[in-house]
C-alpha cells in the first residue's frame, strides 16, 4: 500500500509518511546552500539534528545528486527531501509537499530540480519521497539565516526526530 500523498500541514503529513517505517529504513536529504541566506535551511536541519539518530541523514547541500548513490544502496524505505521552496506563506512556514508536480519556478532557491532527484529514488531505490519545505524569507548571497529560518530548522529538526523517532515501528 502506497503511503498517502503529503497534504501541506508538515507534522500530521510527516507522522503519516513514516508510520510504520523503522527508523533505519528513512534517510533524510537535506538540500542548500549556506552562503546565500535562507536557502541553507537544508544544511542547517541537517547540523540540527541529532549527531546518534536511527535514521540516515546526508547534507546534500547544492549538490544533493551526490549523496543519491549512497542513499539508494541504503535501500530506505521514505527518503525526506528538506529544502527552502517559495510557495507564497509567510517566511518560515514549514510544509509537506509532493515532489512531483511543483513547477519548476515554484520551487528550490537554488539550480537543480527536486523531481528529478525524486524520481532518481524511487527508480533505484523504490523509496516514497517527501519534501519538507520552508518559505524563505531571502536567498540574498553572503547573508545568514533570517530569524523566522532559524526558528523554522529548530521546528523541522524536532518534527523529523519525533516523527521517524516515535512514529516508527520496528519493521
Amino acid at each position: 500500500m502506497a503511503p498517502p500523498e503529503p497534504d501541506g500541514d508538515a507534522p500530521e503529513a510527516l507522522a503519516a509518511m513514516l508510520r510504520g517505517v523503522a527508523p533505519q529504513h528513512v534517510a533524510v536529504l537535506c538540500i542548500g546552500n549556506p552562503t546565500r541566506g535562507d536557502d541553507g535551511f537544508g544544511p542547517a536541519v541537517a547540523a540540527a539534528l541529532p549527531r546518534n539518530a536511527a535514521f540516515h541523514v546526508f547534507d546534500g547541500g547544492s549538490v544533493p545528486e551526490n549523496d543519491l548513490p549512497r542513499i539508494a544502496a541504503l535501500e530506505p524505505k521514505v527518503v525526506v527531501l528538506v529544502d527552502a521552496v517559495h510557495f507564497d506563506e509567510a517566511p518560515g512556514t514549514l510544509r509537506a509537499l509532493p515532489v512531483h508536480g511543483l513547477r519548476e519556478d515554484d520551487v528550490s532557491t537554488h539550480a537543480g530540480s527536486l523531481s528529478v532527484v525524486a524520481e532518481w529514488l524511487e527508480e533505484a531505490c523504490g523509496a516514497s519521497v517527501l519534501l519538507l519545505a520552508a518559505q524563505p524569507a531571502q536567498t540574498n548571497p553572503g547573508e545568514g539565516l533570517s530569524p523566522q529560518i532559524e526558528a523554522a530548522v529548530r521546528q523541522a529538526a524536532r518534527l523529523l526526530s519525533l516523527a521517524v523517532g516515535t512514529g516508527a515501528e520496528e519493521a
